[in-house]
């Protein structure tokens, strides 16, 4: 099997958009980050790795964090705090720390390695 046929996940990957809001009273504009309703890559093929689970218990409010190794392509535009939309589960994805493998007898890139982190905040969905 080729490395390509064991990308068989698809996601779509909104980048992060930086925007400065304009100032009032003389006081500079604050800079606003934000995600595009409309994907910068749709259907970007990719691995998710099953990775470890863990629950954190904080006083009155419950936080589940996940991380899961993905891979990508090599010619995948993929970068840092990234989100990344799994198609086949609709579950968001946060990109952290994407780098490239290479082979270390040609020096070529085979594929991008990052840590996929899904954080699940009770009292943001209510």
């Amino acid at each position: 099997m080729s490395l390509q046929g064991m990308f068989v996940h698809e996601c779509d990957i909104y980048h992060l958009q930086k925007e400065t809001k304009p100032g009032k009273y003389g006081q500079p504009g604050e800079e606003v980050y934000s995600y595009k309703d409309t994907p910068d890559i749709a259907e970007q093929s990719c691995y998710f790795i099953e990775g470890t689970t863990a629950s954190i218990q904080s006083v009155p409010n419950q936080l589940n964090s996940q991380e899961i190794r993905v891979l990508f392509m090599p010619d995948a535009d993929v970068k840092h705090n990234d989100k990344a939309i799994k198609k086949d589960t609709n579950v968001t994805y946060y990109i952290r720390n994407p780098f490239p493998v290479k082979n270390p007898h040609t020096g070529e890139v085979s594929h991008i390695k990052a840590i996929a982190e899904r954080k699940s905040e009770p009292w943001l969905a209510k």
